[in-house]
């Protein structure tokens, strides 16, 4: 029988310093004395456009702000950097292009130039080849944060602390994700989204709620066995030793609310209940992960 916990939800960066810092460990310390054994907290993804750690713009990468500032540019050992890249190449390389090119074009992905958009070799080997100390800057920001988290992990475990995550349900348009995975997701030829995802209208609000992601392309995940899912999943419970999946209704539909050449409305009015293969999603995870 598990036992009975008390807890804090607390996102890092409502301490004072706001990042993965020694203020961690007296925060540690207080939940300790205090008789807590338990800290949750909102996703850890890099927001997106409107600062949402709900619409991230990477479903793994965490969000370089929480460094702090002494230590996001530090030089790392090779072979730890090595080690790193190869267990997590199958999103890190991706994120590291789209983090650099994002930020030398300016604008959202479906508006760079063609062999950037359409992610060709030729052109992604050139602009790394031309760009290569943007990339490494994403890679070694990516590298420390993984080394705090695992200090800080330590650290918690030592104080019988567990961490609390959050699994966004979505991300958002503009993201590594839909730039490197555009099947897994329902975009129209220019790679704007067919449809977002929201809530409908309630008791709290007669428009609902648009909240501008990209709707999934479940028959797509379900051809290659859910992999995104649970590549998503086995590096959560890496980080965390529980996990709220957010927005959990939408495992059994999602309401998803047509755009217009890509663009949605403020309205949720529009929208209506798609089914999702919920069940079978959660009893692949299952059987690859164990437990749940």
């Amino acid at each position: 029988m598990r036992r009975r916990q008390a807890g804090v939800l607390l996102h890092p960066t409502s301490l004072p310093g706001g990042v993965l810092d020694e203020q961690l460990i007296d925060w540690l310390d207080f939940l300790q004395a205090a008789g807590f054994s338990c800290w949750q907290m909102l996703p850890l993804g890099p927001p997106g456009p409107q600062r949402s750690p709900y619409s991230p713009s990477s479903a793994f990468a965490g969000n370089p702000e929480l460094l702090p500032a002494t230590q996001r540019d530090k030089p790392v050992e090779a072979a730890a950097l090595d080690e790193f890249r190869q267990r997590e190449a199958y999103w890190l390389e991706d994120f590291a292009l789209f983090d650099a090119i994002h930020r030398q074009q300016g604008k959202p992905w479906w508006q760079w130039p063609q062999g950037l958009r359409s992610r060709q070799p030729a052109s992604l080997r050139q602009f790394a080849a031309a760009h290569a100390p943007a990339l490494m800057r994403a890679v070694y920001q990516q590298f420390h944060f993984a080394r705090c988290w695992r200090q800080l992990r330590r650290a918690a475990r030592q104080r019988g602390i567990d961490l609390f995550g959050d699994l966004p349900m979505f991300v958002v348009a503009d993201s590594a994700d839909v730039w490197s995975r555009p099947h897994l997701f329902r975009l129209d030829s220019d790679n704007r989204p067919l449809a977002v995802a929201g809530v409908p209208p309630d008791a709290f609000t007669d428009q609902g709620q648009c909240w501008d992601n990209p709707v999934y392309d479940w028959e797509a995940m379900r051809d290659d066995g859910f992999n995104w899912w649970q590549q998503r999943l086995a590096l959560e419970t890496r980080r965390f030793d529980l996990l709220r999946w957010d927005h959990f209704r939408g495992l059994e539909a999602t309401w998803e609310i047509p755009t217009v050449g890509g663009r949605s409305s403020n309205s949720a009015v529009g929208g209506d209940w798609q089914q999702v293969p919920g069940r079978e999603l959660l009893s692949c995870l299952r059987d690859k992960a164990g437990n749940l």
